[in-house]
């Protein structure tokens, strides 16, 4: 199979649908179809899962880490569906963010529900600790790289993964 990295229907038929790396079909499964104008991508691994690259220019990848702890590269679409789909990847109306410059310089932005206390949403511990917060998070957050002002985000790099990674298991 030559096809670009992606999800694909299952040839093992275990799941219903399988990631592709470009190379060889891997371990990671999906259980079910994923949204349009949303992929889901493999849910974080062990150590030697690298970061899933954007199949188009307008694709942002992105990490949504759940209040349980459960971290899955997604990508995003960057266009008028963004705040949406975002908003979708979340559960929530009403996001807010933060930011946060990491140890090599780059920025990432964390997008949260806004009323997650009012909501009576869990804490996510894990997010308040990569983004070096005091005050606790609630509910689901999506990691972006901030790459400039004024909103605009990119796809996490290697780079940013590694150290959010480290930051997971402090």
């Amino acid at each position: 199979m030559t096809a670009s990295p992606g999800w694909y229907s299952d040839p093992w038929v275990q799941a219903e649908l399988r990631w592709w790396d470009g190379l060889q079909w891997t371990s990671w499964i999906h259980p079910s179809p994923t949204p349009a104008g949303v992929t889901g991508a493999p849910a974080w691994g062990g150590p030697g899962q690298e970061v899933v690259a954007a199949t188009e220019p307008n694709i942002v990848v992105a990490l949504r880490l759940s209040p349980d702890g459960t971290a899955t590269f997604i990508e995003l679409v960057h266009d008028d569906t963004f705040s949406r789909e975002l908003r979708s990847q979340i559960g929530c109306d009403h996001a807010d963010y933060r930011h946060v410059v990491l140890e090599s310089g780059n920025k990432l932005t964390a997008f949260f529900d806004d009323e997650g206390l009012l909501n009576d949403l869990p804490v996510n511990p894990v997010a308040a600790r990569i983004l070096g917060y005091g005050a606790a998070i609630h509910g689901t957050v999506v990691f972006v790289e901030a790459a400039g002002y004024f909103g605009e985000t990119a796809s996490l790099s290697d780079e940013s993964v590694r150290l959010i990674r480290n930051r997971m298991s402090v």
